[in-house]
C-alpha cells in the first residue's frame, strides 16, 4: 500500500540522516526500520517487522529475519556479513541498502502518483521523482510571514508534493524557492496530511504559473 511505502521512506530518510553522521545501525534491528529498536527486539516484534517484502516468505517467521535480506546483487547477506565484516563495514553495508531502496521506493510512489484513477483525466504534465530542497514562505494567520524548510517529493509543471515539519493552512498563497537554484514561485496549497512518520507533513501543492522550465535547471532522469 502507499501509505505503507510513504512511511519506509521517511524512515529510510531519517536513517541514512543518522548514518551520514555517524549515528547508524550496524545491524537492522539497531535502526529506526524495527519497530522496536528503542526497547529490545522479539520474536512477536519480528513479525512486524515493515521489511517482510525484503525477506524471503519462507525466513519471515523466524527471529530476526532482517539478517537475511539480500543487501546487494551478489545476495550477500547482514548474516554473512557480520561473520567477516567490521561493524564500520556493516554500516555501509546497510546505508547502500538503504539508499538504493529509497530510491525504488520513491520512484514507485511518484509512478504511483502520476498513475490517473479510473475514469479520470491525466495529469496536466508529467510527474518527476525529485528530491531537493525548498524554502516556503508564506503570510500567517495573524499578518506575518512564516518561512518553513521543507523537501520535494515529486514535481511537475503544474504542481507536486513536498514533506515539511511546520504545518501550512490549507489554500494559502504561498512563495517556493529552490534552494539549490534560488529560482522562485507562487503557489497554492491543495492538501496537507501525515506522512506516517515524526512530525512530518506530506503537502500537495499548485504552481499559480506554471512553466516546465522551474524544475529543468536540474536533471530530471527519474521520469514517471
Amino acid at each position: 500500500m502507499a501509505s505503507d511505502k510513504q512511511t519506509l521512506v521517511v524512515l529510510l530518510r531519517q536513517e541514512i540522516l543518522n548514518s551520514r553522521q555517524g549515528r547508524g545501525g550496524a545491524i537492522f534491528s539497531h535502526t529506526l526500520l524495527c519497530p522496536t529498536h528503542d526497547n529490545g527486539t522479539s520474536e512477536e516484534s519480528c513479525l512486524q517487522c515493515r521489511l517482510q517484502e525484503y525477506i524471503s516468505p519462507e525466513l519471515r517467521q523466524q527471529f530476526m529475519p532482517c539478517f537475511d535480506i539480500p543487501l546487494d546483487s551478489t545476495g550477500r547477506t547482514l548474516d554473512l556479513r557480520t561473520q567477516k565484516s567490521s561493524r564500520h563495514e556493516c554500516e555501509q553495508a546497510i546505508r547502500a541498502w538503504m539508499e538504493k531502496t529509497l530510491e525504488q521506493l520513491e520512484t514507485e510512489l511518484a509512478a504511483e502518483e502520476n498513475s490517473p484513477a479510473p475514469g479520470s483525466e491525466r495529469r496536466r504534465s508529467r510527474r518527476f521523482a525529485q528530491v531537493e530542497p525548498v524554502t516556503v514562505n508564506w503570510l500567517a494567520a495573524v499578518g506575518h510571514h512564516t518561512i518553513a524548510h521543507a523537501e520535494t517529493v515529486v514535481v511537475n509543471a503544474h504542481g507536486g508534493l513536498l514533506q515539511m515539519r511546520a504545518r501550512l493552512p490549507l489554500a494559502p498563497e504561498a512563495e517556493l524557492t529552490r534552494d539549490r537554484t534560488g529560482d522562485s514561485t507562487r503557489v497554492r496549497v491543495l492538501r496537507v496530511g501525515d506522512s506516517g512518520g515524526d512530525d512530518w507533513k506530506k503537502v500537495g501543492f499548485e504552481i499559480m504559473r506554471p512553466r516546465q522550465s522551474f524544475w529543468l535547471k536540474t536533471n530530471l532522469s527519474r521520469s514517471c
